[in-house]
């Protein structure tokens, strides 16, 4: 069955200050669709994606869409709450005073997502896969002409990848047109009717996947032109100690004999599905997480181990144990610092007047009413204006006059 257009966008034209994110894109979306967006990091696909989505205004251009088409969008970041139910999450503005309406509105999409889950579990509790198919649930039940994931395989494993693939081929079969944002070409390929490629705020490429272009044309319209042969090595690392030294290093029900060396000057990157360990091997090197086995040294000095495989970290990590903020610890027993991908659940406290927040490193530098709780902002104690010492000022983050300081 053939659809109309269900979106066409032309000259869309968007500034941020002398950056000009957009320069005359244009995007035509058909129902019954997967048009993937592709383009490297600081193409414009987030801000087309933000227009499209009413979130951001075009300095110039036009959307039209369909008569009566809404459009949902599924960021990278999912917007769920992980304490509340299933149901709580699908209906966040319509309290469940009576559920069977409810439910009965959301089994037919759940059950054409393939998602088989109690209402009432907790969102929490539910794989990582499962959660996003929740996020499309609760967008679909908008009943949507056009649904834009945005990076919607990045932290899945293989088989939810396929998962997905059935979910939108049940999508297009519906009508609507999906708008697939992806760094993965060969998801393109595979999930795509059609693709458009931004460089530089501006469609660089765009037509028919595997008729009209293939994955040599898309790098190519990435770049900007076909990449170069590349060159042997010619930079070799000799005779740096390295400070960070990870040997057959095992904790119990999480890493098993992983081993890693950073050296000086080196950026070394740990990536890994979710749950794969990659955040664990980093809580080991931090020293909030002891282990089992192996050997951990950290600028020449080792760190301590589990004696009993399960039992809790030991007082030898007084980091682990006095700070209140896991998500950035400036200094730990270890020596090493870290700041997670989840800072805002796991303790950053918001400096009132700070554009930017950090995290608390001990519950002996915050205020009474803070470690008592009643303070929801978690103020640090302190009188006086903040102190723009050296941390602050490699932020960037200027500091208002009146401010206090989060580190006393």
């Amino acid at each position: 069955m053939t659809y109309g257009d269900v979106l066409v966008t032309q000259g869309l034209i968007k500034s941020y200050g002398g950056v000009r994110a957009l320069d005359g894109a244009g995007i035509r979306l058909r129902g019954g669709e997967v048009h993937a967006l592709v383009g490297e990091n600081g193409a414009g696909k987030s801000t087309l994606v933000r227009i499209l989505s009413g979130t951001r205004a075009a300095d110039a251009g036009a959307v039209r869409t369909a008569p009566g088409t809404r459009i949902a969008v599924v960021s990278q970041e999912l917007s769920l709450f992980p304490d509340l139910t299933v149901r709580e999450n699908l209906f966040p503005h319509r309290p469940p005073r009576r559920h069977g309406l409810l439910d009965r509105a959301a089994r037919p999409v759940l059950g054409e997502l393939g998602l088989d889950v109690d209402l009432d579990t907790r969102l929490g509790e539910l794989p990582l896969a499962d959660q996003q198919l929740t996020e499309i649930t609760r967008a679909l039940l908008r009943d949507p002409g056009l649904l834009v994931l945005d990076e919607p395989t990045s932290a899945l494993p293989a088989a939810a990848v396929d998962r997905l693939e059935r979910v939108l081929h049940a999508l297009t079969g519906r009508g609507i047109a999906v708008l697939y944002v992806t760094h993965f070409l060969a998801e393109v390929m595979r999930f795509a009717r059609r693709v458009t490629v931004l460089r530089d705020g501006r469609v660089a490429l765009s037509g028919v996947c595997r008729e009209e272009i293939d994955v040599p044309e898309l790098v190519a319209a990435m770049l900007g032109g076909r990449p170069e042969q590349p060159g042997r090595r010619t930079r070799t690392v000799v005779d740096l100690p390295p400070p960070v030294v990870l040997a057959q290093v095992s904790v119990p029900g999480r890493l098993a004999d992983v081993t890693f060396t950073v050296r000086a000057g080196e950026v070394v990157g740990v990536a890994g599905l979710q749950g794969a360990g990659h955040l664990d091997a980093l809580e080991v090197v931090c020293g909030r997480t002891a282990v089992s086995a192996g050997r951990v040294d950290v600028g020449g000095r080792g760190l301590p181990r589990l004696t009993n495989a399960g039992r809790p970290v030991p007082r030898a990590y007084p980091s682990a144990i006095e700070t209140t903020a896991p998500s950035c610890t400036p200094r730990t027993y270890s020596g090493a610092s870290s700041v997670s991908d989840s800072a805002a659940r796991k303790g950053s406290s918001v400096v009132p007047g700070l554009p930017k927040t950090r995290s608390t490193p001990s519950p002996r530098r915050m205020s009474s009413r803070a470690r008592a709780g009643r303070d929801p902002m978690g103020a640090p104690r302190g009188r006086g204006p903040v102190r723009e010492d050296g941390f602050v000022r490699q932020l960037g983050c200027p500091v208002p006059r009146g401010a206090r300081s989060a580190y006393r």
